[in-house]
């Protein structure tokens, strides 16, 4: 089989710039698995790679659909195959980054979410509106107590997913993803997961949400919100984007704005913390902030040799 890198971790943990310095050392391409940065338009807030970066090392998976559209894990997964195929193909290493756990899951564990679904997501999708988030988070915890425990009540694409997989299968989700992780894959995946100091962590999520800040992250919510299609979409969801909207329809001032964005993001990137954490055959590089550069791309590197 042939070498798929994947270095996964979470927000704000140097993945990006060690992708990079990775694919210029070993010939590769980056394959993003970042659900937000599929979206066209969405560069500050996502966080996407400078157009230097783009034009150095070749990136796929990044501004492939619009933010009007809902873009499925089902989808993600088949495209990015298709990438890493043709990567292959052409001789070169492809190194898969980013920190959306369902899509890095979808390729190394082999977790698939199929068309039949759709119908079932589409019907939790019509009782979510109806009867609203408590009711839903219900089914799930009537279903499968354990994995209600394991999500928020106000993740609701989350608890739809997990209803969707146990419409298929009639044991509890833990023994589902068991059963995904002794799968062979298809690819010999070498993941490398950043796991940085929280303190550390913290401090440069706060860093990046100033910068997203200067850089001009209200005026793209706004540029946006142009387009009335965009305004009711799951990607106006995203951390950053809900809560600049909330600041323009005048629920918060600018620094409540700005303290909720860094406290989101913070409480997000400790879920990915634990969600890469069950990757048993990974290997993890601690990160603090005296760890030197050289000394995680020398980690890196030799989990791919």
């Amino acid at each position: 089989m042939k070498k798929v890198l994947v270095i996964a971790g979470p927000t704000a943990s140097g993945k990006s710039d060690m992708a990079l310095e990775v694919c210029k050392r070993c010939n590769g391409e980056i394959v993003s698995a970042d659900s937000m940065q599929v979206y066209r338009g969405m560069d500050i807030g996502t966080a996407k790679p400078k157009k230097d970066d783009m034009m150095s090392v070749s990136h796929h998976m990044i501004d492939i659909c619009d933010p009007s559209e809902d873009y499925s894990v089902a989808q993600y997964c088949i495209s990015a195959k298709m990438a890493i195929n043709d990567i292959l193909y052409r001789e070169k290493l492809p190194v898969v980054t980013g920190g959306t756990g369902l899509y890095i899951d979808s390729l190394v564990l082999g977790i698939t979410y199929r068309k039949e679904q759709e119908d079932k997501r589409g019907m939790y999708e019509e009782y979510l509106e109806i009867n609203g988030k408590e009711a839903l988070y219900g089914l799930l915890k009537k279903r499968d107590e354990a994995a209600a425990a394991s999500t928020h009540m106000n993740n609701t694409k989350r608890v739809i997913r997990y209803l969707e997989i146990l419409e298929k299968y009639d044991g509890p989700l833990s023994e589902y993803k068991k059963e995904a992780l002794s799968k062979e894959p298809g690819y010999d995946y070498r993941i490398i997961i950043l796991d940085p100091d929280r303190e550390y962590l913290y401090d440069r999520v706060n860093t990046r949400v100033d910068m997203m800040l200067h850089e001009g992250l209200v005026d793209e919510v706004k540029e946006l919100l142009h387009d009335k299609d965009i305004r009711d979409s799951n990607a106006m969801q995203a951390i950053g984007y809900k809560e600049v909207i909330g600041y323009l329809n005048g629920n918060m001032t600018y620094d409540e704005m700005e303290e909720l964005i860094k406290k989101n993001t913070r409480n997000y990137a400790k879920r990915q913390v634990t969600w890469f954490r069950r990757y048993k055959n990974a290997t993890c590089i601690k990160i603090t902030d005296k760890t030197e550069k050289s000394i995680i791309l020398d980690a890196v590197m030799n989990a791919i040799i």
